[in-house]
C-alpha cells in the first residue's frame, strides 16, 4: 500500500510539472546539463577541506566551531573538529549533486534572473520510493553550471533550503553554503548525523508542542580545500564517517 501511495505520489508531481505552461515552451533539455555536473563531481577523488561551522537551532546553544572536512568519492565524509560532533552530511558541498546520481526524471522549468547573471531551474524527481526525497529543485547557473540553490522536499522531515556561493576551484564547490530547513519538535533532521555533546536549552518555548515545528540553520564557510591528495581508509572508520 505504501509503495502504491509513492508511485501515485510521484506520477502526480510529474504529471503537474510536465502540464505546466514554463515546461511546455521550455526547448532545453535539462539531461546535458546534469550529465555534465556529473562528470564534474565524478573528477573528485577526495579533498580536504578546513571550515568554519556556525549553527543556529533553537534548541541547542553552539558556538561558532572550526573544522576539517575529508571526503572520498563516492559517500565517505568525516568531520574533525573539538567539541562537536553533529554535523550536517550536506556538509560535503556535493549534496546538490548526489541526488542527480539515483534514478530520477528531470524537468527543465525556466530560466530565472539573479542579479547579473541567468539560472537554470530544474526539478528533480526520485523514481525510486525507497528514499525519503519526494522533490528537489536546482537552481544551476547557465555560465558556468554551478549550483547556487537547492529546494527539497522529503517525505519524512519537512523542507531543507540549501544556498550556496561557489568558490573558482574547478569542481564548482561552495566556498560558502547555508542550510534551512524544519525541525518537528525536538528532533533533528535526518540530513544530521553524529552524537550531541552540546546542552539543551531548558525553555519550554523552544522545545513546543507535538504539532509545532521550527527551522534551524547552519552555515558553512570553506576557507580552504585540498583535491585528490590521496586519503586514506583510516580516516574514514571515525564514528559519524
Amino acid at each position: 500500500m505504501k509503495s502504491s501511495l509513492s508511485f501515485n505520489l510521484t506520477f502526480l508531481i510529474l504529471s503537474l510539472l510536465k502540464s505546466s505552461p514554463a515546461n511546455t515552451q521550455s526547448a532545453i533539455s535539462p539531461e546535458p546539463i546534469i550529465q555534465r555536473l556529473i562528470e564534474r563531481m565524478d573528477k573528485i577523488r577526495d579533498y580536504k577541506a578546513e571550515v568554519q561551522i556556525s549553527i543556529d537551532i533553537p534548541f541547542l546553544k553552539i558556538p561558532i566551531k572550526k573544522a576539517i572536512i575529508y571526503y572520498r568519492h563516492p559517500n565517505k565524509f568525516h568531520l574533525e573538529t573539538k567539541g562537536l560532533s553533529l554535523f550536517p552530511k550536506a556538509a560535503s558541498g556535493l549534496s546538490g549533486q548526489n541526488i542527480l546520481k539515483i534514478p530520477h526524471t528531470a524537468i527543465y522549468v525556466r530560466k530565472e534572473q539573479r542579479g547579473h547573471f541567468g539560472l537554470h531551474v530544474i526539478k528533480i524527481v526520485p523514481m525510486k520510493d525507497t528514499g525519503d526525497v519526494v522533490l528537489s529543485t536546482l537552481y544551476i547557473s547557465e555560465k558556468d553550471e554551478k549550483i547556487y540553490r537547492v529546494e527539497t522536499i522529503t517525505r519524512n522531515d519537512g523542507w531543507v533550503n540549501i544556498d550556496m556561493t561557489p568558490g573558482n576551484n574547478p569542481f564548482g564547490l561552495p566556498d560558502r553554503m547555508v542550510m534551512t530547513f524544519e525541525i518537528p519538535r525536538v528532533e533533528l533532521p535526518a540530513g544530521f548525523t553524529g552524537d550531541v555533546d552540546v546542552g539543551l536549552e531548558s525553555s519550554k518555548t523552544h522545545i513546543g508542542a507535538k504539532d509545532k515545528k521550527t527551522k534551524g540553520t547552519v552555515a558553512i564557510t570553506y576557507t580552504k580545500y585540498d583535491f585528490n591528495i590521496g586519503l586514506g581508509e583510516d580516516i574514514f572508520k571515525h564514528k559519524g564517517s
